[in-house]
């Protein structure tokens, strides 16, 4: 998979990702809205695919520089992580996420989809 794939590129909102042979990292940053609702489901999919060819245990999500995500983004996040609940144990993989503690939401709405998946969901400060 290229890089590229994972990339968005719009005015306030912006993806970037690596996923090589050792590791999978998704960088989110900006303001995930309206405009980066269907771009953020895509590369979601896309990371997930690209998780599961490569046979990576272990996904970083970086929401260090996401300043906001509305309810609508966050229901994408919500799918693929159910997406990755719903894998056989032997291709499941966990899901890292470091967090911007100075940003409340992130607080507050990762320590709730952690409730979701306990077992597969890490949030890091």
């Amino acid at each position: 998979m290229s890089t590229a794939d994972l990339q968005i590129d719009l005015q306030t909102f912006n993806t970037s990702g690596t996923v090589d042979g050792a590791s999978a990292t998704l960088v989110v940053a900006g303001t995930a809205d309206a405009a980066a609702l269907l771009a953020l489901e895509t590369v979601f999919g896309r990371l997930h695919d690209a998780v599961l060819a490569a046979g990576h245990k272990e996904v970083v999500l970086d929401f260090t520089r996401l300043t906001f995500m509305n309810s609508s983004c966050f229901s994408k996040l919500i799918a693929w992580v159910n997406r990755v609940r719903l894998l056989p144990p032997e291709t499941s993989y966990k899901i890292r996420i470091r967090s911007n503690q100075k940003q409340v939401w992130q607080r507050r709405s990762l320590q709730a989809i952690q409730c979701f998946a306990v077992d597969l969901i890490t949030i890091e400060t």
